[in-house]
């Protein structure tokens, strides 16, 4: 995080956030693996005491690394059909832009 007076109550800032986490195992069986993931947010703006005005991107490398991952099972019970297991994958959001501002009454 950065900030400089810009002129009177005006202040100009920069941020950054990195987060990285290494891959991790689906299941105890360790056959799914989501492989490591490097998400970067970056913000820009002016504010004083009263409104911010900024500018911001999330996931700035657009990484698709699953956020999670993990198995299910769904059991039938009285039916023809076995039982089945499957991998759920919690998709992380794609790249965010946009702009936003704030006031304070």
């Amino acid at each position: 995080s950065y900030e400089k007076p810009i002129s009177g109550d005006l202040t100009g800032y920069l941020r950054s956030d990195v987060l990285y986490q290494s891959s991790f195992y689906g299941t105890e069986a360790n056959i799914t693996e989501t492989g490591d993931s490097v998400r970067i947010n970056l913000r820009a703006g002016v504010q004083t005491e009263r409104w911010t005005l900024e500018v911001f991107a999330r996931n700035v490398t657009d990484d698709d690394t699953p956020q999670r991952i993990g198995r299910v099972t769904r059991f039938s019970v009285g039916s023809s059909d076995p039982n089945r297991q499957t991998i759920q994958l919690n998709p992380t959001k794609s790249r965010q832009v946009g702009v936003r501002a704030n006031m304070t009454f």
